[in-house]
């Protein structure tokens, strides 16, 4: 029996060394676009993105490239005015922007970029690409399309020219068609108690107490090898299939049980996409996500952010014989775990951040990669990445949300014509109450709050002397006068009664029999003294008044 804490791994053997040389390797699925923009020599890059251009649905990356000093012959980033070395001025002929895609004709290119479009799929809340010229779809975005925007936003859309999404399917098939491996032959628990530590935070994942401290990252024993490593498990039975998760120890390379795990010993692929949407609270591996990220950026993840940015810290640029080859390796490493969407190495500061297209994706390989090396002595230090701060990004992932927004209320059966412009002359009403010169238009279409506000007072019965104060249930307020809100409600009500009997009287008014005319022919008898005949403005009919005593009368007066 080994001692306690010691791993044994189990080398694979030879008939599964003769299977993995026969798989697709991950490294062919990585487009030349991904390290098109990295220099071999001096600056680290040749060129550098300055935004993002292109229609709704078919964005892509704009990038300018390096310009040289025609006095001294030295590079200079695009964003320089002057030299670096001699302080020349920049031409306005040097550098220049550039497309971005690998296509030689630039007309061409641009022609072929706007046929294709991002789709939303609402089942697997991921986005796929299709030709609008011949209905050609795909999950993988296409070459014509250029570089994905410099920041993705909540959503990848996967590297250009890449054809990882059906390579890694292809590969998940010979999985599945032979058990799986056991990694480890005996694994002695670490996690022992120590006396007097009996309390465990779930969040930092240690026991606290007077035994609480931070213990230096050990370098990981083992590593998964999806070529000689994965295949099926009692997960990928049927009935199980659709609750079953990923195995957290397989993607370490420490699992013991091989085909009989409950847990699946591959990778999360597009087959898996809607399957695992399904529940966001839960990462691939079926841990709990909390809210936010952890102060450290290690841990599960958040729930409210789907991250899919990982930070790579711990590599020697030293071994290597410069950027461009580290950052190849990086791509080849990291790629194993999914389809990756954009490698960005920092290389002065040794550090890289490796985004990919699917959130679960970065869960397995940050898993995968911790604590373990590359192609020469690393430790990996992995964890989330917080949001890009370059300006240029920013505007990408808010731009590219809003692709996606437009795209998801698409697919739900809004239609929504994001391209579509105001009139010229259109202009957005105030964002307050406009007066029409209808007053009865006016309080049809908007709500009478005024109640709300009269109901606030009640009269009420002194028990003492009998007389009557008011009261304010809301404030508790009391008055021996009558609020104004409820002298102004009296008031409104009384005007509003007096309004409504004129205009009855109108009304009777004019449904009024027309007063006697005599026949045509006939002499009209004079008025007595002091009366005299008018025309009722509002309903047209004729009346008599006496002008000394200002009687009325709709019938002629007799006597004249």
């Amino acid at each position: 029996m080994p001692e306690k804490g010691t791993v044994v791994p189990l080398a694979p053997s030879q008939e599964r060394l003769g299977e993995a040389g026969r798989l697709e390797k991950p490294q062919n699925f990585v487009p030349e676009t991904g390290v098109s923009s990295r220099s071999s020599g001096g600056l680290s890059r040749h060129m550098i993105p300055v935004g993002v251009v292109g229609k709704m649905g078919s964005a892509y990356t704009l990038f300018e490239k390096n310009w040289v000093c025609e006095e001294c012959q030295t590079e200079n980033y695009a964003s320089r005015a002057r030299c670096i070395q001699c302080r020349a001025k920049k031409k306005k002929r040097e550098g220049g922007l550039v497309h971005g895609s690998a296509a030689n004709d630039e007309a061409t290119t641009l022609t072929a970029h706007g046929e294709w479009k991002e789709i939303f799929d609402p089942s697997a809340r991921h986005l796929y690409y299709v030709n609008t010229a011949t209905g050609e779809s795909q999950w993988e975005r296409p070459k014509e399309m250029g570089p994905t925007p410099h920041a993705s936003g909540w959503f990848g859309r996967g590297a250009a020219g890449s054809t990882a999404a059906s390579g890694y399917e292809r590969n998940n098939d010979v999985y599945v068609e032979r058990p799986a491996r056991r990694q480890v032959e005996y694994i002695a628990s670490k996690n022992t108690v120590l006396e007097g530590a009996y309390e465990y935070n779930i969040y930092w994942g240690k026991y606290v107490g007077d035994h609480w401290k931070d213990e230096e990252r050990e370098k990981s024993e083992t590593r998964c090898v999806l070529a000689t490593d994965a295949g099926y498990t009692k997960a990928d039975k049927k009935g199980r299939r659709a609750q079953a998760n990923f195995c957290l120890f397989f993607a370490r390379g420490s699992c013991a049980l091989g085909p009989e795990c409950r847990y699946f010993h591959r990778i999360p692929a597009k087959a898996d996409l809607e399957r695992l949407a399904k529940d966001e609270a839960r990462d691939c591996f079926g841990r709990e996500r909390h809210k936010d990220f952890r102060d450290d950026m290690t841990g599960v993840g958040a729930m409210m952010k789907p991250c899919r940015t990982l930070y790579v810290g711990g590599l020697v640029k030293a071994e290597y014989a410069d950027p461009a080859a580290l950052e190849e390796t990086i791509w080849r490493h990291f790629g194993e775990w999914g389809e990756l969407e954009n490698v960005n190495l920092v290389s002065r500061l040794s550090i890289a951040f490796v985004r990919y297209r699917y959130r679960s994706s970065a869960e397995f390989a940050r898993e995968a990669m911790s604590n373990n090396s590359l192609d020469h002595d690393e430790n990996l230090n992995l964890r989330w990445a917080h949001d890009d701060p370059n300006p240029v990004a920013r505007d990408a992932s808010a731009r590219a949300d809003a692709d996606a927004l437009v795209q998801m209320m698409n697919a739900r059966g809004a239609t929504v014509d994001a391209d579509a412009d105001h009139p010229a002359d259109y202009h957005l009403p105030a964002p307050k109450r406009l007066k029409t010169g209808d007053e009865e238009e006016e309080a049809a279409r908007y709500p009478d709050t005024d109640p709300q506000y009269e109901d606030e007072w009640r009269p009420v019965a002194d028990t003492q002397d009998g007389s009557t104060y008011w009261w304010n249930p809301r404030t508790n307020e009391t008055s021996r006068e009558a609020p104004h809100q409820v002298a102004d409600a009296n008031a409104d009500r009384a005007m509003a009664a007096l309004d409504a009997a004129d205009k009855a009287a109108a009304q009777a008014a004019a449904a009024a029999p027309a007063p006697h005319q005599p026949p045509q022919g006939e002499e009209t008898p004079s008025l007595p003294a002091g009366w005299a005949q008018t025309v009722d403005p509002a309903s047209g009919a004729t009346y008599f008044y006496h002008a000394a005593t200002q009687a009325t009368t709709w019938t002629r007066p007799a006597g004249g």
